[in-house]
């Protein structure tokens, strides 16, 4: 009995820009540091249409193709980072984009625990419910650093920031069943 393999990340991602499975890898790095972007359509056929999302870090790299491709499915796409700036500079892209777009640009440092509340209590205050959570900031520090709280910070941002902030909105999820 042959038992069918599924390809590796690695081969599905050389398919997906080369469209074959026996791309180089070496290549698939050599298109992202030309600048190389990705054009990735997002299969759902689904209209998001009223559904709230809610994308970290997303002012830049993935979590802006994220949010791009949520506006692309209609929804309500709260952009959410550390600079204001950014995040205003990011609703403004995205709805010159689509001028159906719906981008609520909002602050939060994912480093810091009051930050993580504070944006929770403003997500709740101003939409009751979210749909979606894509917990996408982070960082990573070479050096020793540390947050508010004592945290060190690619501790902080990468591993307690999306427990706290995930648990922190847990009654403002919009999933039945999920308590």
């Amino acid at each position: 009995v042959s038992v069918p393999t599924m390809p590796t990340a690695r081969t599905a991602l050389d398919s997906s820009i080369s469209g074959n499975h026996a791309a180089p890898w070496r290549d698939v790095e050599s298109l992202a540091r030309t600048g190389f972007h990705w054009n990735v359509s997002i299969p759902l056929g689904r209209d998001l249409s009223g559904q709230i999302a809610v994308v970290t870090g997303s002012t830049g790299g993935i979590g802006k193709e994220i949010a791009r491709g949520l506006v692309r499915l209609n929804a309500t796409v709260v952009v959410a980072a550390r600079d204001a700036g950014r995040t205003e500079a990011t609703r403004a892209e995205l709805t010159a984009e689509n001028s159906r777009a719906i981008v609520v640009p909002m602050q939060v440092d994912v480093a810091e625990p009051e930050s993580i509340r504070a944006f929770a209590a403003e997500l709740r205050l101003r939409f009751g419910a979210i749909n979606l959570l894509v917990n996408n900031a982070g960082a990573w520090f070479t050096d020793r650093r540390v947050n508010s709280a004592g945290h060190e910070l690619t501790f902080a941002t990468t591993a307690l920031w999306p427990y706290l902030l995930t648990e922190t909105l847990r009654e403002a999820f919009a999933c039945p069943g999920w308590s």
